[in-house]
């Protein structure tokens, strides 16, 4: 049974929780054979980065509804801002983890901090953790022991440019294997992406517009039970163009099987699409193909005549 949420917002909070010496206040590496803490039911809303590798043992974790249970070689992934629910069966051996993280203010003003928004692995669910070979796994952890080997109160800036150094070899190599993940999984991808064009289609075929608005990434991630940037990656991947751009593209389609008609105004049309202000619809459709919807309509009058 979980308790109330702890809102992990520094490393001394997270090395609290569990039992671990903080030796820099904004970044630390942990192993957790090293722990002197066992928390077997928490709910935790992370305000800080952090990077685990788990091997062994057995884990529920909760992101939102979704369950997954951690075996060997896995990499899960945490931003701040990211909720979850980890619950540990009491009588089972707990996995073993071996993590980095860091704080926000750590890589403040560094290239890490306008780039880290790219990658989205980081937003992950947790069942979408990356599964790792025993060689990808050894890598992720050498470089962290090499950051852990560079840690101290007070860190030199030469010393921490090493460890940002590190830290982007981290991130570029998670996301280079889950390349490779996605790249092994593409006939369930594949599904994924059938089960998306239906549902916009679907979305279009009701008065969803109407009552939900705009469609969103957002909406089509949950309805395939998958986060929104995990749901982002596999869509790119597997069709070369964003699911918005898709889902652009898909009222655009609409916007001009209705203004190819003379029944309904530029209004009427953009609250038909979902549309809160038809000055958005007009600008959406002007960006996309050129023309503003009262020109596009107005063409297709004179080529009809």
């Amino acid at each position: 049974m979980t308790s109330n949420l702890i809102t992990l917002d520094s490393i001394g909070n997270y090395n609290q929780l569990f039992g671990y010496p903080t030796i820099n206040k904004d970044i630390t590496v942990i192993d957790s054979c090293t722990s002197t803490k066992r928390n077997n039911h928490y709910k935790a809303l992370y305000d800080i980065y952090a990077i685990f590798l788990k091997t062994g043992g057995m884990c529920s974790m909760l992101y939102g509804q979704q369950k997954y249970d951690y075996k060997k070689g896995t990499a899960v992934c945490f931003n701040p801002g990211k909720e979850v629910i980890v619950d540990y069966d009491d009588n089972a051996i707990p996995p073993s983890a071996f993590g980095l993280l860091f704080s926000k203010d750590f890589i403040k003003n560094t290239v890490i901090e306008k780039t880290i928004s790219k990658y989205h692995f980081l937003s992950y669910f947790p069942k979408e953790a990356l599964h790792l070979s025993d060689e990808e796994f050894s890598q992720l952890k050498t470089l962290m022991y090499e950051i852990q080997g560079l840690l101290s109160p007070d860190i030199p800036l030469n010393t921490k440019n090493k460890i940002l150094t590190l830290i982007n070899k981290i991130l570029k190599d998670i996301h280079n294997y889950y390349n490779r993940q996605f790249n092994s999984r593409k006939p369930y991808h594949h599904e994924i992406v059938l089960k998306f064009q239906k549902l916009l289609d679907e979305y279009f075929a009701t008065n969803k517009p109407l009552t939900v608005g705009l469609p969103y990434v957002s909406y089509f991630a949950d309805q395939v039970f998958l986060s929104s940037g995990y749901f982002g990656d596999l869509i790119k991947k597997e069709t070369g163009m964003s699911a918005q751009r898709i889902i652009q593209n898909k009222l655009i389609e609409k916007a001009k099987d209705y203004l190819d008609g003379d029944d309904l105004t530029i209004t009427e049309i953009a609250d038909l699409l979902g549309f809160q202000y038809p000055q958005h619809f007009s600008r959406m459709f002007k960006n996309i193909t050129g023309l503003s919807p009262k020109n596009y309509r107005s063409l297709k009058d004179s080529e009809i005549q």
